[in-house]
Order: structure tokens, then C-alpha cells, then sequence
């Protein structure tokens, strides 16, 4: 818990800002109990480190609350070794089967892309919260990866994840 609380105040306000964002629907005490509940769940300094930077975005409203708490979700229900693979392999599409992307798939990354009737080249890509855990948690202090990193709704998602999605818009 210190770790998580040495590394996302910078400064009082933030702690006034961040206090004040969970209480927006009402629900401060039951935000802040599934916050602790995935900082005492966290098994590594590294998920801590992820959660971080997550709520320094929601702290300055690069991200709504609702995808602050998934982007949580998915850190911790998913091992490190995983989302490395997850930072490093983002911006591929139609990835082969392995065990990462068993273990994506399980948490909710990844989505079967290609299904092979036979099951010999199924192939796998991001899902749109891939994309927001890689780019406001796990790549995000990556400036060269990440130069801009904006403000997310619930819209943006559509012109970068989903590839399927965007040409399915682009014809119709």
C-alpha cells in the first residue's frame, strides 16, 4: 500500500482530485474498497507500478472511472509475463497461439481473430482494453511508444483497437 500511495500522490490536490473522482456517482467508500482490494491483490511491485500509472490518468482525466477500474481488472488478472508480452506485441494483429495468448485470451486481451476449422492456425488479437491497459498502465511512461497520450472515452476506442470494427464502419 505504500508503494501504490508513495508513487501516485505528487501533491495534495491530487489526493483532493483523486478523493473527489472516486466519490462522483456517490460511491467513494465502495470505489475505494475495490481500489484496495486490487492493490492487496497486486503479487508484484510491477502491477503496483501499472496501477500507478492507471490512476494518474484518472487522476487528470485521461481516463473515465469505469475504464480506470477495468484497466485495474486486467492488470490484475493477468501475470507479468503476460502483459510484457502484451506491451512488446501490441500493435500485431492475427497472433499465433501460444501461451501468452492463452493467458490474454483468459483475461479478456485478446480475442480469437482467424478460427481454423482444423485448430492448427487459430490466431488471436488485442482487444479495445488491450489497448487502453498497454497505453495508460503498462507502456505508459514509454514516451517514445506513447508521445501524446490524450484523453480517453468511451468513443476513442473505435479509431484505434478493432480492426474488424473500423472496416466494417469504413463500408458501410
Amino acid at each position: 500500500m505504500e508503494r501504490f500511495l508513495d508513487g501516485v500522490f505528487l501533491s495534495n490536490e491530487d489526493q483532493a482530485k483523486f478523493c473527489a473522482k472516486l466519490n462522483e456517482d456517490g460511491k467513494k467508500e465502495e470505489n475505494a474498497t475495490r481500489l484496495l482490494a486490487y492493490i492487496e491483490k497486486a503479487e508484484t511491485n510491477q502491477k503496483i507500478d501499472y496501477i500507478i500509472s492507471a490512476t494518474r490518468n484518472f487522476i487528470i482525466g485521461n481516463i473515465e472511472k469505469d475504464i480506470y477500474f477495468r484497466i485495474c481488472h486486467a492488470i490484475m488478472n493477468t501475470i507479468d509475463e503476460d502483459l510484457k508480452f502484451l506491451a512488446d506485441n501490441i500493435d500485431m494483429e492475427d497472433i499465433p497461439e501460444s501461451l501468452y495468448t492463452r493467458g490474454l485470451l483468459s483475461s479478456g486481451l485478446l480475442y480469437q481473430s482467424i478460427i481454423d476449422g482444423n485448430g492448427e492456425n487459430n490466431a488471436y488479437s488485442f482487444t479495445e482494453i488491450a489497448y487502453l491497459v498497454d497505453e495508460y498502465a503498462v507502456s505508459y511512461n514509454n514516451v517514445e511508444k506513447y508521445p501524446n497520450t490524450g484523453v480517453y472515452n468511451n468513443e476513442s476506442y473505435k479509431t484505434k483497437a478493432n480492426p474488424v470494427r473500423n472496416l466494417i464502419r469504413s463500408m458501410s
